[in-house]
């Protein structure tokens, strides 16, 4: 017989069916005992969980780029407002009084002042929205610690 020929009994005959009557094949999926689909199971199911954790990483870290989208948006509306009361100021006062008034240091102590209490201000709310977003991840990590304790007692107690 060569290798290229089936053999007599070929396939499906009854020497290719296993103890319980099915087909002894490696895709016969019934031929399988619930030991041998466990480690699948377990393998799903921390695929599923870290699909679900990737999940709520990502919205997260959505909310935490818009959160810094809007404080950007805001420091350069300030900015903005700044240079325009800045020019503004400049433009409204005659060519003397324009040099003399630009000059004083009063007037920059009040922009400069103004301008450091803004950068506070947004280096606040920043660090605001960096930690409020740590603060629900740790929340979800929280819940799904005491998600899996409870599982492990509700297993133990069906034991």
């Amino acid at each position: 017989m060569s290798p290229t020929t089936p053999d007599q009994a070929g396939i499906g005959s009854t020497t290719d069916i296993g103890h319980n009557g099915a087909a002894a094949l490696p895709f016969n999926f019934q031929s399988h005992s619930d030991a041998f689909w466990s480690s699948f199971r377990s393998l799903s199911n921390a695929f599923l969980h870290t699909h679900h954790n990737t999940a709520a990483l990502m919205q997260v870290n959505r909310k935490l780029a818009d959160e810094l989208l809007e404080i950007a948006r805001r420091q350069q509306n300030y900015a903005l407002e700044f240079s325009e009361k800045l020019l503004h100021q400049m433009s409204a006062a005659s060519p003397v009084v324009k040099h003399v008034d630009s000059m004083r240091p009063e007037s920059f102590d009040e922009y400069f002042d103004s301008a450091i209490q803004g950068i506070r201000e947004f280096g606040q709310a920043i660090a605001e929205a960096q930690v409020h977003s740590l603060e629900t991840i740790r929340e979800h990590t929280l819940g799904l610690v005491q998600k899996a304790e409870e599982e492990a007692d509700h297993a133990e107690a069906a034991e």
